[in-house]
């Protein structure tokens, strides 16, 4: 998937909110592989109910599809060795 460099810059202000934050702390016994493809891009159930959630929580970032479950697993995988 190619993402526009903005991408980037919305998932490191998602990956800092509060919200995901709590929610990537639900998520930490959960397998990776659970959650994402083998390339590493998020499983479409994920990123479906990564929204739901983080609107659910009063989420307010916008961002591209895919975007909290991204955010979601950048925290997820700087935890995991």
């Amino acid at each position: 998937m190619i993402l526009d460099p903005s991408h980037a810059e919305i998932e490191k202000k998602l990956a800092a909110d509060p919200i995901v934050q709590a929610m990537a702390e639900g998520l930490r016994g959960v397998p990776i592989e659970n959650l994402a493809h083998d390339g590493g891009t998020p499983r479409h159930e994920f990123m479906g109910a990564a929204n739901d959630e983080y609107r659910k929580r009063g989420g307010q970032i916008g961002g591209h599809l895919g975007a909290v479950a991204r955010a979601l697993l950048q925290l997820l995988k700087a935890e995991r060795p």
